[in-house]
This record gives structure tokens, C-alpha cells and sequence, in this order.
């Protein structure tokens, strides 16, 4: 985000009026969940205000997106739990989705995908992934740079969902990993070392709604010039909040 993130966290940049994290609190409120955790890192007293319970990554500058997952271990370990990345931004609809699934780890994505890769990039498949399913229900293959469209049947939100018994599947699967592996790896490439490693099912639930994913100021600008931008449903949230 260059000089955008200097005095601030990312999840605190504005989408459309909201911080991205505004964005992500409220798709939760309006899907009637009320328990929600923050995993914290960079300048961790910006976002702690708005949020009750936060969990921090003491090590963030040297880890990656799991590690800090693992630090709300103590959640994931004793309810299902909806995780979501804090660059992306959605409306409830989305939340609502990713609980319709009975399974022990499920995915929200999008298939239409390109349309909106094609804006953000002049090559759309430099910031894509392998996306493969079977039965048009269960992720066969992520994470890898693709060769072509072809091999992109849809884009992976940043949101999805675990159980308790399917975590700690995914810790012991963690922890038989060189230390350097558990701190570097990204969740892409955990889903698919999870495939490889036959530990079960990861249910693909395709979402259709608006959202985005922020990775650059270019990306701010692109959203915030979208006028019909509509992101949530119920338009209660106060802008004075996160």
C-alpha cells in the first residue's frame, strides 16, 4: 500500500465512506454474528480501539497470514468460527453464505471472477491462483500460479470456515511442518497441502455478491470511482466507526 499504510493498518484504509474493517464488522452484524476477534499486527493500537477482543502476532513482520490465524487458537479450538482475511470487503450476504455449510471447512468464492481481475490488472492472471473443483462442490486444486484461464474456474475470497475437530486436523498438519514452513506458509497452499494430505472435504460455496479485495492504492481508487457500488444490505452502519 506504499505510503498509504504508513501511520495506519491496512484493514483501516477507506472503501466507499468505510474502512475496510468497518466494512468487514458490519457484514458480520448484519449476518447476526456478534462475536468477532481481531488477529492484530501492524500498529496494533489503531484497530484494538474498535474492536473488543483482539488477538496479536508479536512476530508479524516475519510471519505470514497462518501464523497469525494460529494466534486465536483459543477460539478455533472451541467453536466454528468464520475467518476472513482484513484486506477485502463484503456485505452480509457473503457471511450468510458461508453458513449455510454444514462442513467441516469450506470456502466462499467467485466465478466470475475475471471481470473484476480484468479491471484491477492488465494481465488478470498475475495475481490469480489454481482453482480446480470436483463435482462442481469440492476443491481439487488451489494455490498454484496458473497457465492459463482455463485453469482458474474461480477466485478465492479470503473468507471461509472451520470447525473445531477439522482445526485440529489442520494444527497437527502445522505442526509436522519445518518451523520456517509454519511461519511462511500462506493459506492457499495450507488448503492444499490439507487436500494432499487427505484430511477431508473443502466445501467450494460460490458467492455472487459485490466485494473486492485491496491490494494497492490503484485498487482504493478503482473502488472508491465505482458509484453504484452498493456493499451492504442495511445501510445502518455509522461511519464513525472503524
Amino acid at each position: 500500500m506504499g505510503d498509504a499504510t504508513t501511520h495506519t493498518p491496512k484493514c483501516l484504509q477507506v472503501v466507499q465512506g468505510r474502512t475496510l474493517l468497518n466494512h468487514i464488522m458490519g457484514a458480520f452484524q448484519e449476518a447476526g454474528i456478534v462475536d468477532v476477534a481481531v488477529v492484530t499486527g501492524y500498529k496494533p493500537t489503531n484497530v484494538e480501539k474498535f474492536v473488543q477482543v483482539t488477538f496479536h502476532n508479536e512476530r508479524w513482520a516475519t510471519t505470514n497470514m497462518v501464523a497469525s490465524l494460529r494466534m486465536a487458537d483459543s477460539w478455533l479450538s472451541s467453536f466454528p468460527c468464520v475467518v476472513s482475511y482484513s484486506d477485502i470487503f463484503y456485505g452480509g450476504t457473503a457471511i450468510r453464505r458461508i453458513r449455510e455449510s454444514d462442513a467441516e471447512l469450506a470456502i466462499l468464492f467467485d466465478r466470475n471472477w475475471l471481470s473484476l481481475w480484468s479491471q484491477r490488472f492488465t494481465d488478470p492472471l498475475s495475481d490469480a491462483e489454481v482453482f480446480r473443483l470436483e463435482d462442481n462442490r469440492y476443491i481439487i486444486e488451489i494455490g498454484q500460479d496458473p497457465r492459463s484461464i482455463s485453469d482458474v474456474e474461480g477466485q478465492f475470497m479470503g473468507l471461509w470456515s472451520i470447525t473445531p475437530p477439522a482445526w485440529k486436523r489442520m494444527k497437527t498438519l502445522l505442526e509436522g511442518m519445518p518451523e520456517s514452513l509454519q511461519d511462511s506458509i500462506d493459506t492457499t497452499s495450507l488448503f492444499q497441502r490439507w487436500i494432499d494430505a487427505g484430511l477431508g472435504p473443502i466445501e467450494a460455496i460460490e458467492f455472487s455478491g459485490v466485494w473486492g479485495e485491496v491490494d494497492n492504492e490503484t485498487d482504493l481508487a478503482l473502488y472508491n470511482n465505482m458509484e453504484d457500488l452498493i456493499i451492504h444490505e442495511d445501510d445502518y452502519l455509522s461511519t464513525d466507526t472503524p
